[in-house]
């Protein structure tokens, strides 16, 4: 159902339903309840994943300067046709050539990290690219480190590979760590705050139930801001 959805509404509906709004509202919310907006003013962010370039956009009104990459044509023709001003390449996230789009500021990888079969090497990209990084993915209900592969459909926002994977949170931040990242901040650990702004894929406690292992199951998220060197805190927020 969803393959004829998108060949019957065509490639520039895709990313504009019910459910990608929430999601965007929901990770935007969680993001910004504790990482300063304004300070993107003036940064230059790689967004990585960006699908039709929605959060980038969103970026771009805060006064960053964005560059977007999918690795489906289709998508990044998309960001040119919706956002004209932007720099949109094709480029495989798990390929050696993401790296020529650095340095810059802040790299932003929402949604896509569970779509990848080689995450490590993504990470260690990540890091030689940029010293602070914007990190968003499915994850599982696994307290040890443990990082479960998924074969994916060929949807138009699922693996460009057919096959991803399902890391745990601490498998996360034990990749951020050896790749550099000193200062590793959980944007999700404060959930009780904000229970009635966001989706309650962000809103959950790490428990160590196994769930989310497969693919399908309703997945639980969790967002990270990953930096080399302390970030400072401006009335509560952080500061990038």
């Amino acid at each position: 159902m969803r393959r004829f959805k998108e060949l019957v509404k065509g490639p520039g509906s895709q990313f504009e339903n019910s459910v990608h709004l929430e999601s965007r509202r929901s990770q935007l919310s969680v993001l910004f309840a504790r990482v300063s907006p304004a300070s993107f003013q003036g940064k230059s962010v790689l967004e990585i994943g960006c699908g039709h370039g929605h959060l980038g956009a969103e970026l771009e009104k805060l006064g960053a300067r964005v560059i977007s990459v999918d690795g489906r044509r289709e998508s990044i023709q998309q960001v040119q046709k919706k956002f004209p001003g932007r720099q949109a390449y094709v480029c495989d996230a798990c390929s050696p050539e993401m790296e020529r789009f650095g340095p810059v500021d802040i790299v932003f990888a929402f949604g896509l990290l569970y779509h990848l079969p080689e995450p490590a090497k993504f990470l260690a990209s990540c890091s030689r690219i940029a010293d602070v990084l914007l990190l968003e993915t499915v994850v599982i209900d696994v307290l040890e480190p443990e990082l479960v592969w998924i074969k994916e459909g060929l949807f138009y926002d699922q693996s460009i590979h057919g096959k991803g994977c399902r890391p745990s949170p601490s498998w996360v931040e034990r990749e951020l760590r050896a790749n550099g990242y000193s200062q590793i901040v959980d944007l999700c650990a404060e959930e009780e705050r904000w229970q009635e702004m966001v989706a309650p894929a962000y809103t959950w406690r790490i428990a160590g139930s196994g769930s989310g292992k497969r693919y399908g199951e309703p997945g639980y998220r969790r967002m990270w801001l990953a930096s080399k060197g302390e970030r400072p805190l401006v009335n509560g927020k952080i500061v990038l």
